[in-house]
């Protein structure tokens, strides 16, 4: 009992609130701190995955752009398929005819683009972009797919 008394008159001190107040405020702050964190470094990985996306999107377009051939174009997609996480390439033309297709996977989703990573929670980011020549003649459509699973383990 008398020990229960000193708890008691520590906890009821000026010094006792104080330590009491500390640990209150470190057990409540310290895993919001954590979870913080933990949610930007998530966001960075995924941010940076979809500026890596659009940048090596945007280098294959301009390649492609320069010589259309089928021979050329699926040069770059061969070396594509094993150089990176770029799991689909697809070529349509102007009117949504299928001209060249190429996977590292037998069975893929059906494409459905996606605007935000992991919108569709298929493990693979669809991306599409207009196909134009140098001189600004339209091509068709570049339809890429890009494997998320590096970027979800991470």
């Amino acid at each position: 009992m008398a020990r229960y008394s000193r708890i008691t008159q520590y906890l009821r001190s000026l010094t006792g609130r104080t330590v009491l107040g500390v640990l209150i405020i470190h057990a409540l702050l310290l895993p919001l701190l954590f979870g913080g964190l933990l949610y930007l470094t998530k966001q960075g990985y995924e941010a940076q995955f979809i500026n890596q996306v659009r940048y090596d999107s945007y280098l294959f377009l301009n390649l492609v752009g320069e010589d259309p051939s089928p021979a050329h174009v699926q040069s770059f997609i061969d070396e594509a398929l094993l150089n990176s996480e770029v799991c689909m390439v697809e070529i349509l033309d102007p009117n949504g005819k299928r001209i060249i297709f190429s996977s590292r996977e037998e069975r893929l989703p059906p494409f459905r683009e996606d605007f935000f990573f992991d919108e569709h929670a298929d493990n693979i980011y669809y991306t599409s972009f207009p196909l134009m020549r140098s001189n600004g003649e339209p091509l068709g459509t570049l339809r890429m797919g890009y494997d998320k699973q590096s970027t979800l383990d991470q």
